[in-house]
């Protein structure tokens, strides 16, 4: 069974899966027929260096895995049913704080809620793609966070 999977490069992928980064932004938004459902997150073969110096994101990277698996499936995510489309800062003021979205979230940028992120026991090798594609898991591959086990 093919699943819906999106790649996103590294330490973004890892930050995901571990629950910390609960916005992924993108210039488009989500496509309809996969809100409130679960996708796969590819982590892309391609490490973003100059994230690992942002001063916020230090202490989320200092609890990933390292080193951080690349070009591998590396767990599932639901895409919840809410987005921030870009430029809503009437709603973004309306935040506190401490709010985590802030931290996450690129007001230029459409803002994709995630929620209830599920790493795999291990990392899946796999050749990523734009966009979200079609993941074909392995012939044996079994886990319990797959879609179709929702």
């Amino acid at each position: 069974m093919a699943i819906p999977t999106l790649t996103v490069r590294q330490p973004w992928a890892s930050l995901i899966i571990a629950g910390f980064k609960i916005i992924e932004n993108r210039s488009w938004p989500p496509p309809a027929k996969y809100m409130g459902k679960r996708i796969a997150i590819h982590a892309g073969g391609m490490l973003e260096l100059e994230a690992l110096d942002q001063p916020w994101v230090k202490p989320y990277i200092a609890k990933l895995p390292n080193p951080m698996p690349r070009g591998a499936v590396i767990g599932t995510v639901m895409i919840d049913k809410g987005t921030i489309p870009p430029g809503d800062l009437v709603n973004l003021g309306k935040r506190d704080r401490g709010d985590p979205l802030l931290e996450w979230w690129t007001p230029d940028h459409h803002g994709w809620m995630l929620c209830d992120p599920r790493a795999f026991s291990e990392p899946v090798r796999a050749q990523g793609n734009m966009g979200i594609w079609m993941w074909e898991p392995p012939e044996g591959f079994c886990d319990e966070f797959l879609p179709e086990h929702e």
